[in-house]
């Protein structure tokens, strides 16, 4: 699968973090097991030095609130026009055109329906391993931590890559990519692979 744009700076490509709120470190640490750079973005100037942006779970809400104190989200519309940004669970709610359960602010960028806490609550938290045609027979190791469903396609450039009993729950918008689930707390780096080839401009082997 290849990148739809490509960044021109030569060298290794240095992956953003958000490090706000959440479980950014797990993202870190599969950026560091795949030999990339990353860089822990806590202003929205630092996304300068940036290649890619990953958004991690947590609260969207207390995300929102970071927001509310800088200028995040024109900084992050900005940075997606011309470099990849993927979001996990809670990254996937801020990334969506609509949020309900309740209603809420979002970036915008990625023309779905979503549902907050859409499978339950914590007890309702689950593991699932899911087959993409990406990746072939093998299966994305997903966690599914209070998470958001994907309750509504807006836009058919919106690309499926796998479901959850017939719910999207892996998805690319241009150069966005969304999960609903947590891969990071596994040892299955390819997701993160998928996107490092999306700032490399590469094919996956």
């Amino acid at each position: 699968m290849k990148a739809n744009f490509c960044r021109k700076e030569a060298g290794n490509p240095v992956i953003g973090v958000l490090a706000l709120q959440g479980n950014f470190q797990s993202h870190i640490r599969h950026i560091s097991a795949l030999g990339l750079s990353s860089a822990e973005i806590r202003k929205p100037e630092e996304l300068d030095f940036a290649d890619g942006l990953i958004i991690p779970g947590g609260e969207s809400t207390t995300m929102l609130n970071f927001f509310k104190k800088a200028p995040w989200a024109k900084a992050i519309s900005q940075f997606s026009l011309d470099r990849p940004v993927f979001g996990t669970c809670a990254g996937a709610i801020l990334l969506a055109k609509y949020v309900e359960n309740p209603e809420q602010e979002s970036l915008g960028l990625v023309p779905v329906r979503i549902i907050r806490n859409g499978y339950g609550r914590q007890k309702e938290s689950f593991y699932a391993e899911l087959k993409s045609d990406i990746f072939g027979d093998i299966p994305i190791k997903c966690y599914f931590i209070r998470a958001p469903v994907i309750a509504e396609i807006l836009d058919p450039e919106v690309d499926i890559l796998a479901c959850w009993k017939g719910s999207p729950v892996f998805i690319k918008y241009r150069n966005i990519l969304c999960s609903t689930f947590h891969s990071e707390l596994s040892d299955d780096l390819k997701l993160h692979r998928l996107f490092a080839d999306m700032l490399k401009c590469t094919s996956l082997a």
